[in-house]
């Protein structure tokens, strides 16, 4: 590597190079995945339902912290990306100085408030009970404390996105994800405290961040260096990063949301049979992440250096994410109950499995918004999906109250099934109308969206096991076929049947022609 940062050119979005990231992330997740599902019952039969309650509002405020990155982490894989593209290298080191700069100021900013509100939001905003009240504040300051190392890590993290070393990003993120889940279990021998608890999740976060940075100095020997804050490239960090910042903050307030509304005008027991089917689709929504994290950085060159390319990647993309979440979804639609019983008990499963259901919807209609999504920001037009949130987060948010009060924990859930929805159809609508040469085939995946919905509403019907276990089977052959033949075109199922045989180990002559 001659040059402090590696030369961009196109192989930065080759399809192999791309779909090698894709599995890199799905990948990652799969550790965490396991963690969570290990530790999730051990944490709720040791700590009970109440104490797990207050944990999983930890783990949605560590979400949270990503509203005081006010775009700042997004902006710069945008920038690093673009200046990859045109040759530009040595600027990089000086975005990203000085987005580290602003991360550590605006940190220290976020964890003076968030300590100082920490009395108040335990006393009067949740529901906790009065004997762990003084554990919970103690928590949230230590909550504070990793606010400027969250925010600086994930900077450090864009960096390695925009060059996609997604490997690396994954060596070093999955152990910490899984950690997440797994770290409270080391404290349990020891104590049942929330401080302790929260103290190993922060001490996690700081562990992390070592590595991370470690990671980008290894990838550019010279950042080190030369990087440092410039006043100059601040309006390039805060021009992109305050639509990426308003889309943050209204993204993060409806994908937690639900959970604080549930803590305030529920209780922590209704969170925890919340956040058990909610954390599973957190997880299930590795798929359109994978997909998502790589799309933006790719879309981001080769708008600049090839549409044609680009038009063939965002084609693809939003294919895959629906022939790959669907069969996931039908799955835990029609075996809710049966898996939740299995893995955390009868009795929870008794409370979640509903939830779980709507949720794995959710997850479904998320997944078909997120191509166009992430077209539109490597377009450069953060305003039009900031403007679609700023219509549907008020609605959101008053639909989401009405729906607890009505439904309670099942209202949340179903709420959270709307918003995707109608997000989902409102970005497809935009990125047609806005970049109607590159945002393709939305028609057959709309045919296909409704044709796999009637297939989840056949699926939710309570029936014996058996008669069900025979329905999802004949609705996975139909809609596998409706896909291959209806969804693919005749280059993309030769790229599936390629792939195929690699995977299993054979070696595919000329199969294309034989096609």
């Amino acid at each position: 590597m001659a040059e402090q940062f590696q030369t961009a050119d196109a192989s930065l979005i080759s399809g192999k190079r791309l779909a090698r990231n894709v599995i890199w992330n799905g990948a990652g997740e799969l550790a965490p995945l396991a963690a969570a599902f290990i530790a999730m019952p051990i944490l709720i039969h040791t700590i009970g339902t109440e104490q797990f309650g207050v944990l999983a509002l930890a783990w949605t405020v560590f979400g949270y912290f990503n509203l005081f990155d006010f775009g700042t982490s997004f902006a710069l894989t945008k920038l690093v990306s673009d200046r990859l593209a045109r040759h530009a290298d040595r600027e990089i080191p000086v975005l990203i100085g000085t987005a580290l700069t602003l991360m550590v100021v605006l940190g220290l900013i976020g964890a003076v408030l968030l300590a100082s509100g920490a009395n108040i939001m335990v006393a009067r905003l949740f529901r906790v009970a009065p004997e762990i009240q003084r554990q919970v504040v103690d928590g949230f300051y230590i909550l504070a404390f990793s606010l400027p190392i969250c925010l600086t890590m994930r900077v450090l993290s864009s960096v390695l996105a925009a060059h996609q070393r997604f490997g690396v990003i994954n060596l070093v993120q999955s152990p910490s994800a899984a950690f997440s889940s797994l770290g409270p279990l080391l404290v349990l021998p020891y104590s049942h405290s929330i401080v302790a608890l929260i103290g190993v999740l922060a001490a996690g976060y700081l562990v992390t961040w070592i590595v991370y940075f470690a990671m980008c100095a290894q990838t550019a020997p010279r950042m080190i260096a030369q990087m440092r804050f410039s006043r100059a490239v601040v309006p390039d960090l805060v021009g992109f990063g305050k639509w990426a910042a308003g889309y943050g903050v209204a993204g993060t307030l409806m994908m937690s949301f639900d959970r604080f509304v549930l803590a305030a005008l529920s209780s922590m027991t209704a969170l925890s049979y919340y956040v058990v089917p909610g954390r599973i689709m957190n997880k299930l929504r590795i798929v359109p992440w994978s997909v998502a994290r790589v799309l933006f950085p790719a879309m981001s060159y080769g708008l600049v250096e090839d549409r044609a390319k680009s038009r063939i990647i965002f084609e693809r993309s939003a294919k895959a994410l629906l022939l790959v979440m669907f069969p996931v979804v039908l799955l835990l639609i029609a075996f809710a109950n049966e898996l939740l019983s299995l893995w955390v008990g009868a009795g929870f499963a008794a409370h979640s499995s509903v939830l779980l259901q709507w949720l794995a919807v959710a997850a479904l209609l998320h997944a078909v918004g997120s191509a166009p999504d992430e077209l539109l920001w490597a377009a450069g037009r953060p305003d039009v999906t900031l403007k679609l949130r700023s219509v549907e987060l008020p609605i959101y948010l008053a639909l989401m109250i009405g729906a607890v009060y009505w439904r309670g924990a099942e209202g949340a859930a179903i709420a959270s099934a709307v918003r995707c929805g109608v997000e989902a159809a409102a970005e497809w609508v935009m990125a047609r109308v806005l970049l109607p040469d590159i945002a393709r085939g939305g028609r057959r995946l709309a045919y296909f969206t409704v044709v796999a919905a009637l297939g989840l509403v056949v699926a939710a019907v309570p029936v014996v096991l058996a008669t069900k276990i025979a329905i999802v089977t004949l609705e996975l052959l139909v809609l596998s076929t409706a896909g291959w033949r209806g969804l693919l075109d005749h280059e993309e199922r030769l790229i599936a049947k390629r792939s195929f045989w690699t995977l299993t180990g054979y070696v595919a002559v000329d199969r294309g022609a034989a096609a």
